[in-house]
């Protein structure tokens, strides 16, 4: 993230490694209008498997907070960019209603997933 803020990016798309992500799809999402979004779990952080936006504001804060130690990295994203003054937007469309049984219990899903 820094290096994306570093070299002026507006927006950032974080997600794992294994995130299957179609573009058109997630280019046309409206996360411009959010410092941070992605699909919510349990009420709180952006699940980074499915990946989020974080936007330039948003990234600068995250760049500039000292590392904690704390893992996985998303709550951590979310407990920084909530002391300042940040929350994170529920997108449901970040989460395909095909895997739910792979998704932690007490999570809420969508009941479909955009086509």
């Amino acid at each position: 993230m820094q290096w994306a803020y570093e070299l002026g990016y507006d927006y950032i798309f974080k997600a794992d490694d294994d995130t299957y992500v179609r573009l058109e799809r997630l280019l046309s999402s409206g996360f411009e209008q959010h410092d941070y979004s992605g699909c919510r779990y349990k009420n709180r952080h952006a699940l980074g498997s499915s990946g989020f936006w974080l936007s330039r504001r948003a990234m600068e804060i995250i760049s500039k907070a000292p590392i904690s130690e704390v893992v996985p990295d998303d709550p951590w994203i979310y407990e920084t960019l909530l002391r300042n003054g940040i929350v994170s937007f529920d997108d449901r469309r970040y989460v395909d209603s095909r895997f739910v049984n792979r998704i932690p219990s007490g999570f809420q899903c969508p009941t479909s997933a955009p086509r």
